[in-house]
């Protein structure tokens, strides 16, 4: 049977100029692929005849070459300069609030958490001092680590009251999924073990 020509659809070829992605123009970005370098392929190569790497010697070898800060066998530079101080892990680093900053906050209990929930401390496990700089005018009930005396006066003056709290150090917590991991080994380990002990060690481990 014939087709007639009028149900034929005619095909629209792809303009060349529109800036649209298809199939017949996708290629990789300019300057995101290279050539490779072409190894021991003599002078006409255009890399010459020993590819860039001169004449034989250590840093000629496939993986030739020394370490960072090598000087041949000398003692090298880092450990020839004078090394002084140390970094102590037991620092406590304090995070600075004056009484200016304090007058502005509308809450009355004033704790090193609403220091942090109001962002002005970065870190929650910092140590809190109050300083004495500005003035407080309604009296406010603080908790913090350390207070300098001009601060603690002025904040009684007001009738407001200075608790001082222990620092509490930030303590490492192990991630629940890695210890379900490791507890889970564990167990396979420990059950593998069982099951060779019943069948007389004659199995392989599964």
């Amino acid at each position: 049977m014939e087709k007639k020509l009028d149900n034929l659809k005619p095909t629209i070829s792809p303009n060349k100029d529109s800036n649209e992605i298809t199939l017949h123009n996708l290629k990789p970005t300019i300057g995101s692929r290279k050539d490779i370098k072409r190894l021991g392929r003599g002078t006409s190569s255009g890399s010459g005849k020993t590819s860039g790497k001169g004449t034989k010697g250590q840093n000629a070898r496939s993986g030739g070459g020394t370490r960072v800060g090598f000087e041949g066998g000398q003692t090298p530079l880092y450990r020839r300069i004078s090394k002084r101080g140390f970094t102590n892990f037991t620092t406590i680093h304090y995070s600075i609030i004056n009484l200016e900053q304090i007058n502005l906050i509308k809450e009355h209990d004033i704790t090193p958490e609403l220091l942090f929930q109001l962002k002005l401390i970065r870190n929650k496990h910092d140590g809190i001092k109050i300083l004495g700089k500005g003035q407080l005018t309604t009296p406010k009930n603080i908790k913090a680590h350390k207070v300098s005396k001009s601060a603690q006066v002025a904040i009684e003056q007001v009738g407001g009251t200075i608790e001082l709290i222990i620092y509490q150090p930030k303590i490492k917590t192990v991630d629940e999924k890695k210890l379900d991991k490791i507890k889970k080994q564990v167990h396979k380990v420990s059950k593998s073990v069982t099951h060779i002990k019943q069948t007389g060690g004659n199995t392989e481990v599964i």
